[in-house]
């Protein structure tokens, strides 16, 4: 098992169990995002406290916290190191693994309050603390506010962040400077402006369409990128079920509300009869162990399946979280931020009176090591 400093890439498997124990969804005022917020916020700001993760094959196990106030010994960080579990342990409500507390050296459970002891009930009143020490810090960055709040975005664009919350979902995902991403069937690249100002001047993003994305979207695409505007953003019309990319070259993949289109058999139109099979085989190869594949899609009825991407251009939720766990994506979180109870899920969705007033589901996977 090995011990090491949280990253923000480890927020939604963090927040996850905080969220069970807790059920702060359901207290005024306090939100999943809110909490991600502050946990970027948290691990953006070493003053602020730590936050320490214990992992085995590449899963969190455990995670623990030393904030300001609760523990006082501030010697140097704690090198990652690797402990034995040990034979019988007391268990957690933030998993059901062994805290493995009891073969930490003294040192490293009084400066962390141990990674693998501290209960999440103690995690969560730590987040909760920091959500108003965060909160009064309003100068703190956050790169997804940021990128919407970006000058020169169209007005086009300002106008459907309402509909589309980017900040919230991009920060679910944990996007961060430096990635390489793609933004899979991006259209007229919406996302893509994004995550250009996200992953800034040291990432790269792909604006990946096929022919009849193209098309559909009039190649608008290119206004958004014309005159150098985003030189971090790259432009290819691929077939999806060969992307032409290398092996493990993505940090991450978006696949917004176009994910039934895989299913979808046009009559007519330049639309490409797809094997789902084959293109998710494909987002596998080329997305990094580890790294992060963000989901959001228009729901469907609860059990049709995929029987609804043609006819209503919708998606089962549980069958699309089991579609990318079969084609080797582990399930991390999910988000209510594009939520529409009222939506009875029945009428199609890019024409007519349900357009911008769909029910969709958010989630985050991340890819298998």
């Amino acid at each position: 098992m090995n011990i090491r400093p949280a990253a923000s890439s480890d927020i939604p498997a963090l927040l996850a169990p905080v969220r069970r124990y807790w059920h702060f969804e359901g207290i005024e005022g306090f939100t999943a995002l809110r909490m991600e917020l502050v946990l970027q916020r948290l691990l953006g700001d070493p003053r602020w406290g730590l936050i320490w993760v214990a992992e085995s094959e590449g899963q969190l196990q455990s995670s623990g916290s030393a904030m300001p106030g609760v523990a006082r010994s501030t010697s140097t960080a704690v090198p990652p190191g690797r402990v034995r579990a040990p034979r019988q342990a007391p268990r957690s409500p933030l998993t059901s693994a062994p805290h493995g507390a009891r073969t930490l050296p003294h040192r490293l459970r009084r400066t962390t309050l141990s990674a693998l002891s501290v209960p999440t009930h103690a995690l969560g009143l730590a987040l909760l603390g920091l959500l108003g020490l965060a909160s009064a810090h309003p100068g703190t960055p956050d790169v997804y506010q940021a990128a919407v709040e970006h000058q020169g975005r169209s007005s086009d664009d300002l106008k459907r962040d309402s509909l589309d919350h980017p900040a919230e979902v991009l920060r679910l995902a944990g996007i961060k400077p430096g990635m390489q991403v793609a933004d899979y069937l991006a259209g007229d690249g919406y996302y893509s402006e994004l995550l250009s100002y996200v992953v800034g001047p040291k990432g790269h993003v792909l604006l990946i369409n096929n022919a009849a994305y193209d098309e559909w979207s009039e190649n608008h695409w290119r206004d958004r990128l014309a005159n150098g505007r985003l030189p971090n953003v790259e432009h290819r019309t691929v077939d999806v079920e060969h992307l032409g990319l290398p092996e493990h070259s993505l940090d991450a993949i978006l696949l917004i509300k176009v994910y039934h289109d895989l299913y979808w058999v046009a009559t007519e139109g330049p639309w490409p009869k797809i094997d789902p099979a084959v293109a998710l085989n494909e987002l596998a190869r080329v997305v990094k162990p580890g790294g992060v594949l963000l989901l959001v899609d228009h729901s469907a009825k609860p059990g049709t399946g995929s029987a609804e991407a043609g006819r209503l251009h919708r998606i089962d939720e549980e069958y699309a979280r089991s579609d990318f766990e079969k084609h080797g994506f582990r399930f991390v979180s999910k988000s209510d931020a594009v939520r529409r109870p009222d939506d009875p899920r029945d009428q199609i969705t890019y024409k007519g009176p349900m357009v911008g007033k769909t029910d969709r589901f958010v989630m985050v996977f991340r890819k298998s090591r």
